[in-house]
């Protein structure tokens, strides 16, 4: 049985389809690259889905390495972006500091061309600066009790420690880490 479609029909199911297409890549685009979006922000699963879709197309620890080197940069941005609410930033900066992690994993556990490394650790140490201004502030911003604090800088270089970098390379990672001011008022 053969079913005739008007031209009107067509057209305008072309139409429909380019707009779901239009509007839908749209909000994808929105949500990848907005730092509003977070967790709790309705357009979240599409951010984190194609965040997923694009960790698995890396496919060498070089590539894997740079992706969560620039997931640790869109967890700043995205902690920058909610400097004021340390509740918000808190979250991004533990995110951050996995996604530094699973970068050194890479490094440590799959490069073996030295040159290629200590240039990862550079560019990550620039990552690690990032890191502790954006903790220095939210101290800065919403003092809290010691006892209830994230560790901030202190805490992420701690847990370098465990990543199997040499003392030498944890140096070299946070070497700018000087700059910030990391004490606090506790002892």
């Amino acid at each position: 049985m053969c079913v005739h479609r008007s031209p009107h029909f067509r057209f305008a199911t072309v139409g429909v389809a380019a707009l779901v297409l239009v509007f839908g890549m749209g909000t994808g685009v929105y949500a990848y690259e907005s730092p509003n979006v977070v967790d709790g922000h309705p357009l979240y699963f599409v951010k984190a889905g194609i965040e997923q879709v694009e960790e698995r197309a890396m496919i060498t620890p070089e590539m894997k390495a740079r992706f969560h080197a620039k997931m640790m940069s869109r967890r700043l941005n995205e902690g920058e972006h909610f400097v004021h609410d340390r509740y918000q930033v808190e979250p991004l900066l533990d995110k951050a500091a996995d996604e530094l992690e699973m970068s050194v994993v890479e490094v440590v556990e799959k490069m073996s061309d030295e040159e290629m490394r200590s240039k990862f650790i550079e560019e990550l140490s620039l990552r690690s600066v990032r890191y502790g201004e954006l903790s220095a502030r939210v101290e800065e911003n919403e003092p809290e009790p010691c006892e209830g604090s994230f560790g901030g800088m202190t805490s992420l270089r701690s847990r370098a420690h465990q990543w199997g970098l040499s003392d030498q390379e944890i140096d070299r990672l946070f070497q700018e880490y000087g700059r910030v001011n990391l004490e606090t008022d506790c002892h």
